[in-house]
Parts: C-alpha cells; sequence; structure tokens
C-alpha cells in the first residue's frame, strides 16, 4: 500500500460524525479503478463497510458530473461512495475543489486489458483506447492531496486486508461481511488465448504516477488502414493509386506536456518517386504535419515534437500519400513515443 502522503485519509471521521450528530468532516468517498471485477470488489467492500457502520450508504457513479448525478449527491443526507472507471475533467476539478478523499486501485494494467477484452467480447484497439482514457483521470485524480493508492498487484485478499489496515476501517466490517465482499472478485485470471497485446503498451499505462509515463511504444496493431473498411494495420501498403490517407490511430492518450515523436518505415518499388505527408493530431488539431519525398527504396524516419494541452483529447498520427502514385509500397515498421 502507498500512497501520496504519510497518512491516509481517516474513513472513521464518516461514522463518528454521524453518530455524534456533528457536522460531517468527511461524508463523501470517491473509489476510482480500471474497469473490471477488482475495482467492482473494492467498491463493494467499502459499501458494505460503511452500510454496515452507519445503516445506510448511497452509491453513485460520478464519471461525469450531470445534472442528474449533481442532483443526487445534494439530496443524499448520510454517507456517499461514489465510484468511477473513467472520470472526467470536470469530476478531478470538482474533486480538487471539494476536497472529496480518493481511494485508487491500481492492478497491473495488462491483466486488467486482457479481462477487459475477455468480458467485453471487445478487440484490442477498442480495449486499448478505454483503459487509456481510464488511465488518464486516475492518473489526474493521484495528483491531489486527498488521494490514497491501493496497490493490488497481488490479490483480492491481500488488498483488501491492506485497505482494513490503512483506511482504519477494521473495526467498521464484521468477519462475514469481509467474506462476502472478497467473493465479489476473483483471483483467477480470465483466460485470454495467445500473447497478451497489452504487455507492450502495459510499461506506459501500467505506472500509478503519470509523470512517470516516460516511453510509449505502440503496437502497430493500433494503427489503421487508411482503405475501407479501415482494418488494424497488418502489414505492407500498396501505394498505387489517387492522393489519399494511407494510417491513422491509435486514438490512445497522453499525459499533458511536450513529447517526441519517432517513426520508422520502409519504402520499396519506389522506382518513379513518391510524396508522404505525416501529421499528429491532437487537441483538435492537426500538427507539425510535414511532407516526406521517397526519392529510393530503403528505411526511413520521421520524427517531430509536439505538444499536449489536453489529456482527455485523443492522441492520433497519420500518414498520407500527398501525389497519385503509379508504383510503391509503404511498410511503417516502428511508432514511439518520449517526453521532450
Amino acid at each position: 500500500m502507498t500512497g501520496t502522503h504519510e497518512k491516509a485519509p481517516d474513513l472513521s471521521v464518516i461514522v463518528s460524525a454521524i453518530d455524534h450528530d456533528k457536522p460531517q468532516a468527511v461524508d463523501r468517498l470517491l473509489v476510482c479503478g480500471l474497469p473490471g471485477r477488482y475495482l467492482s470488489a473494492v467498491i463493494e467492500f467499502v459499501r458494505q463497510a460503511l452500510a454496515s457502520a452507519t445503516g445506510q450508504c448511497a452509491v453513485i457513479n460520478v464519471n461525469t458530473l450531470t445534472d442528474s448525478v449533481t442532483s443526487d449527491l445534494d439530496s443524499c443526507d448520510g454517507p456517499v461512495l461514489l465510484w468511477a472507471d473513467s472520470p472526467d475533467r470536470g469530476v478531478v476539478r470538482w474533486v480538487r475543489v471539494t476536497g472529496t478523499p480518493v481511494l485508487l486501485v491500481d492492478q497491473p494494467f495488462d491483466e486488467v486489458g486482457a479481462e477487459f477484452m475477455v468480458s467485453r467480447k471487445a478487440g484490442f484497439s477498442d480495449s486499448a483506447r478505454v483503459l487509456a482514457l481510464s488511465r488518464i483521470g486516475w492518473w489526474r485524480l493521484a495528483e491531489l492531496p486527498a488521494a490514497t493508492i491501493l496497490d493490488a498487484s497481488q490479490s483480492v485478499a491481500s488488498g483488501f486486508a491492506d485497505a482494513l489496515e490503512q483506511w482504519n476501517i477494521a473495526a467498521l466490517l464484521p468477519p462475514d461481511d469481509a467474506v462476502a465482499a472478497s467473493a465479489v472478485a476473483s483471483d483467477l485470471p480470465m483466460p485470454l488465448h495467445g500473447e497478451n497485446p497489452f504487455t507492450g503498451i502495459a510499461a506506459f499505462y501500467g505506472v500509478p504516477c503519470g509523470a512517470d509515463s516516460q516511453r510509449l511504444a505502440i503496437d502497430l496493431k493500433l494503427l489503421f488502414d487508411g482503405a475501407p473498411p479501415h482494418a488494424p494495420l497488418s502489414g505492407p501498403i500498396d501505394l498505387t493509386g489517387p492522393v489519399r490517407a494511407l494510417t491513422f490511430g491509435p486514438f490512445l492518450y497522453l499525459p499533458q506536456g511536450a513529447w517526441m515523436l519517432h517513426f520508422t518505415f520502409e519504402a520499396g518499388m519506389n522506382r518513379s518517386g513518391n510524396s508522404l505527408m505525416f501529421d499528429v493530431f491532437v487537441d483538435n488539431e492537426a500538427k507539425c504535419a510535414t511532407e516526406f519525398h521517397l526519392p529510393h527504396d530503403g528505411q526511413f524516419a520521421f520524427d517531430c515534437r509536439f505538444d499536449v494541452r489536453d489529456p482527455w483529447s485523443t492522441f492520433e498520427f497519420r500518414s498520407h500519400l500527398r501525389r497519385g502514385a503509379i508504383e510503391g509500397v509503404f511498410t511503417p515498421l516502428s511508432l514511439e513515443l518520449s517526453r521532450a
């Protein structure tokens, strides 16, 4: 169990404030994590603890502060358990202003990715996009003073034990309820046939602090072929044809700041020469657009620097054919991002 501060928020304040009819110093707790069984288990665990101690506990999802959510918050008299698996900027701002204590549930990113693909029957690109967005909100909450990180890298049971001790709520939850809460999730990993595709990007999105996410090697299967039906990139692209988009994607999310992009590719059958254009699309605008002339066959590299102002904005790297081609083959080889 690690945290942004030496002492975690004390949930017993909720109970004492209600029992003694005093002004509530803390009446809300936000539990946030990547979507999956472990987050559900922790939410249920804390809900049972508070309901057992106070006789009531409202549970509200706060991925977005809609009018309905705000109305529900205003109408709650007792303790409120908030939860989010993809909080937007408005929620992060609200948590900062209100000082709401946050329990961040952390577990291996590649395991969550595999579970998400299996349980939702989702493809790699869709799953990666959802989890990357979830991580952005998680990272921004982790920067706040009221946040504590629950390390769930071992097992559900050990994670609960740490939560009981660090959050000072061991006395609030009867042993039978602890067993029932643990049963909400299973420690057995969900089977994913073949190699886990999240292993590569987990080195970036798996770190608990966004400032430590320094380098992202993007799996080229997260890029899409520019030609219909826009399937995930699977090999060389024939350049023969009119001006058009060649590749786009991966529609992931990056922390705020300056970034360097390094793209390598191979050109073949390029006897008459071709022209490409590369650009980055983020913050809802195209950046560092550059035309690249291919005078001959070979391997080439393209580098550019760009800034991300809005971490909730999708990041996209695009390649285009600038002039109609009568021949040529374009093969992306690698795409890497690093802090500038």
